[in-house]
């Protein structure tokens, strides 16, 4: 064993240890991680089962926050109990070394075992490394053994708990048999395992939950909101506006009404407005409201004006397209990977911004049926050449779960982009979401609430009319 190794590991024990003590113990107060559903998908014979048997989950984000927010579901009684918990330590790039590796599990390993005391614990890696392996974890998970594969089968109807930083660690733990839970690394991850599942065409329930942009704000920027926003505007090439002595510090700009950051810059020699959104903030038509306004009516007269964003809502590229202002700019704001540091600064890729882009438009007509008048057919189509990874339609959208009653990777063929839908009469507006996934997770939808029609003795075209397409547009 390297020498220098012995050097960190006692380093590596106590800071793991002091960091899950620190999530375990705030499991229960005010800032405890939750675990929020974004997206619920159920076939229609599976829902009248979920009650007694709770759907598979995917969790996205850092796999030691979800944890501790299971922990926090655990403590309050709310989670099934977990027959087996499955790590996989084996290397993301060639890069990642067992230092640093350990330095992302012990602490997740400490929350298996407050989480799971009584499940069979397996640790997936190198046989090489096994022997270091169980001696660490002889000291923070003595129930844990080391595996070079992780079993195919487990007992019927023990619940499964599956950690790993890739995707493909666990896609072939979610083929086998049974329910599971899986905390995913990223939305990428997510994407590629809602696929998979979806792809398979079984009768199974999941539900995908997401992070939140104020937990991640807690975790990234901590207490240092503005010098994040001032680095994401330096990056851009922008310089920063002057501003009173009140917007200097976080509480001081939230007092004056400050929670953004402004800047100028050139582009195209056009004078252009840089607007940067805080951290712990969705950015939605409401900023592209107050963007516009600044660019019209400010102190000072801008040819354009440019909206940096860290978390968007997802029905931001619809609200973009439906302004038709080609004087407005919207970017995702790019992050480097931080040193293997906790609480280290963020880094802002200088040559990462990427334009805010997604479903934009989306067709859909809505006529009762005339054999059966307590349904209705229900017709959706998307607008453009954009590709789409997956996209789904949720016909009574309730704006908080996504429940999608069709998935193109499900019921559909390769290359749809047309769907007819049999739903119960709605006798009022029906509101309708249409998500789009890309094949890097990136989620985007259309939402339209579409009016009772009557003219249904009518042959339906799948052509778009003028009379067809007058829907309102949900902010």
């Amino acid at each position: 064993m390297d020498a220098t190794f012995l050097d960190h590991l006692p380093r590596l024990l106590t800071q793991g240890r002091r960091e899950a003590q620190r999530l375990a113990s705030a499991t229960g107060g005010r800032y405890r991680e939750r675990a929020r559903r974004d997206e619920s998908v159920s076939h229609e014979e599976s829902t009248a089962r979920e009650s007694a048997n709770p759907p598979n989950r995917i969790l996205r984000g850092d796999p030691l926050f979800s944890l501790a927010a299971l922990l926090a579901e655990a403590r309050q009684g709310e989670l099934p109990g977990i027959g087996v918990a499955s790590a996989d330590l084996h290397p993301v790039h060639a890069n990642d070394t067992l230092l640093a590796r350990l330095a992302r599990w012990i602490p997740r390993w400490v929350l298996l075992r407050h989480l799971a005391p009584d499940a069979a614990a397996l640790v997936r890696a190198p046989r090489e490394e096994h022997a270091v392996l169980q001696l660490v974890l002889d000291s923070v998970w003595p129930a844990a053994r080391t595996v070079d594969e992780l079993p195919r089968f487990v007992a019927v109807g023990a619940r499964r708990l599956l950690v790993a930083d890739t995707a493909s660690a666990l896609l072939p733990q979610i083929a086998t048999p049974g329910p599971w839970i899986a905390c995913a690394p990223d939305a990428h991850a997510v994407a590629q395992l809602r696929r998979a599942v979806l792809g398979a065409r079984e009768s199974v329930a999941i539900d995908v939950v997401g992070d939140t942009p104020g937990e991640w704000a807690r975790h990234n920027v901590s207490t240092r909101p503005v010098a994040a926003m001032h680095a994401a505007l330096a990056a851009f090439g922008a310089v920063p506006l002057r501003q009173t002595s009140a917007g200097r510090t976080g509480s001081g700009r939230r007092r004056a009404g400050m929670e953004v950051l402004l800047g100028e810059c050139r582009i195209d020699d056009a004078r252009t407005l840089v607007w940067v959104d805080a951290p712990d903030r969705r950015t939605g038509d409401a900023t592209l409201c107050r963007a516009i306004m600044k660019r019209e009516i400010g102190t000072t007269a801008w040819d354009r004006v440019v909206v940096l964003g860290w978390h968007f809502v997802p029905t931001f590229a619809q609200h973009l397209a439906l302004r038709c202002d080609a004087h407005v700019d919207a970017y995702a704001i790019p992050l480097l990977p931080r040193a293997g540091v906790r609480g280290a600064p963020l880094r802002i890729d200088a040559g990462g911004f990427r334009h805010v882009d997604g479903l934009r438009v989306a067709w859909i007509d809505r006529r009762r049926s005339q054999s059966a008048r307590d349904h209705e057919w229900l017709t959706v189509r998307l607008e453009g050449d954009a590709r789409f990874d997956d996209w789904s339609v949720d016909a009574d959208h309730d704006g908080e779960v996504f429940r999608g009653c069709w998935h193109a990777v499900r019921d559909g063929e390769p290359g749809q982009r047309s769907v007819r839908l049999r739903v119960p009469w709605l006798a009022a507006a029906r509101r309708v979401c249409v998500r789009a996934i890309d094949a890097h997770g990136r989620v985007s939808e259309v939402v339209v609430v579409v009016d009772e029609r009557t003219g249904a003795h009518r042959a339906l075209s799948m052509a778009p009319r003028a009379a067809l397409t007058q829907a309102r547009a949900l902010c």
